[in-house]
């Protein structure tokens, strides 16, 4: 075992690549069974419920993980600071426990989803738009009929300011 000064330097100094196992939360049991493990990275969105301390009990969506002070802020935790405004709460990890996902899809796949149905619509959009120019290209390459204009047509009158005739 390491000493109690060596084991202090190493939580305080840790990389924050490293932070991210401090960061998970306990699962429920009826989720156990999905993900197959007793704990789970906390992640922005999720529904967790405060298992200890003075928020007891109460259920509320993650709003936002701090890596820095192995801290968690939970929508509906929050105090008046001296200034008046509302600060969230942190409460660590360890006193959180999962409840319900935020979604069964990751937001990427839902994405990537829409994005091919609009490509297929737009796809057939496109050829339609296409059909419709080869149409009006094939209406326009009709011979059209030339119309000759007369000497009378040609000829415009010169006037000069005056409106008199120029010579």
């Amino acid at each position: 075992m390491g000493t109690r000064r060596r084991v202090r330097k190493q939580f305080y100094s840790k990389p924050l690549h490293r932070l991210k196992n401090d960061l998970h939360i306990h699962v429920s049991k009826e989720l156990r069974k999905e993900y197959n493990s007793r704990s789970v990275l906390v992640k922005k969105g999720q529904n967790v419920m405060v298992m200890r301390g003075k928020f007891k009990g109460t259920v509320g969506s993650v709003v936002d993980v701090d890596y820095k002070r192995r801290a968690v802020y939970v929508k509906g935790l929050s105090r008046v600071n001296s200034r008046g405004k509302d600060v969230f709460i942190p409460i660590h990890p360890s006193n959180l426990m999962l409840v319900k996902q935020k979604s069964v899809f990751k937001p990427e796949e839902e994405k990537q989803k829409q994005e091919v149905v609009v490509k297929k619509e737009d796809i057939e959009k496109e050829v339609k738009k296409e059909e419709q120019q080869k149409e009006k290209m094939k209406k326009e390459e009709k011979p059209k009929e030339i119309k000759k204009k007369s000497n009378k047509e040609k000829t415009t009158k010169k006037v000069n300011k005056d409106g008199k005739k120029r010579k």
